[in-house]
């Protein structure tokens, strides 16, 4: 092997490791663990989750639901904040903080007959917005 085929064949490996580097592989895909409980403060009104499936018979139960400003609905899990769910009442206007599991990451299906996007687990101070009083429920 010559020098001048030596010298090409080391540039053309430098050219294609660095279009390597700097194009990875498109369909290596993007990781994001939604498993991880998010730390969030939704304001929004609480009420009973809908069901995906609007065409049949409904039943009369209430999965205790969140829907956020933005329109987003959440499953309400009170943690141990319980004794606020005996103040809640359907449509209060509320802030709260908690964690927030994506419903992609719940290990059990249960949940895909309502259209809501996780669970919201409520773990600190929940204030009531529809009175004047601002009152906080702990």
């Amino acid at each position: 092997m010559n020098k001048k085929t030596l010298f090409s064949l080391i540039i053309l490996i430098a050219v294609l490791s660095i279009l390597l580097f700097i194009f990875p592989n498109p369909t290596k895909p993007i990781v994001t663990d939604n498993s991880i409980p998010q730390n969030v403060t939704l304001t929004g009104t609480f009420g009973c989750l809908e069901h995906v499936d609007k065409t049949g018979p409904q039943t009369m139960e209430c999965a205790f639901g969140f829907k956020t400003d933005g329109g987003d609905w959440y499953a309400v899990n009170f943690g141990q904040n319980a004794q606020a769910m005996d103040r809640f009442t359907n449509g209060a206007h509320v802030k709260a903080s908690g964690n927030v599991v994506e419903k992609e990451a719940l290990s059990t299906d249960q949940w895909n007959r309502y259209d809501m996007k996780g669970i919201f687990t409520i773990v600190g101070e929940v204030e009531e917005l529809n009175d004047s009083t601002k009152e906080v429920l702990k």
